[in-house]
């Protein structure tokens, strides 16, 4: 059995031939399709109150609320607890440091 290779010029028209389906076909399917970016712009701007009527409502989920003033009371005592202890850190350095003038 032998192998025969097409041409290259054969490979080539092959290959335009496939690019202008495909372009074609693009076309075909947006031909109907008359969008102006006016009225995508439009119909994004009259979707804005409806997305922001749902993020308010779940925001007003009480379980979504009481969850962040959880993590918020949290979030203060661990900051209190870590000033306190730089606070007794820098308390015990600042001592530290004046009895060691005292000794010269």
């Amino acid at each position: 059995m032998s192998t025969t290779r097409g041409s290259p010029l054969g490979r080539i028209l092959v290959i335009i031939l496939v690019i202008v389906l495909i372009i074609a076909g693009i076309w075909y399917f947006n031909k109907n399709n008359s969008t102006t970016i006016g009225e995508h712009v439009g119909e994004a701007i009259d979707a804005v109150p409806a997305a922001a009527n749902k993020a308010i409502e779940e925001v007003k989920d009480s379980d979504t609320l009481s969850s962040v003033g959880e993590n918020l009371e949290e979030a203060g005592e661990n900051a209190g607890k870590g000033l306190e202890k730089a606070g007794k850190s820098t308390s015990s350095a600042v001592s530290k440091a004046t009895d060691g003038d005292d000794r010269t």
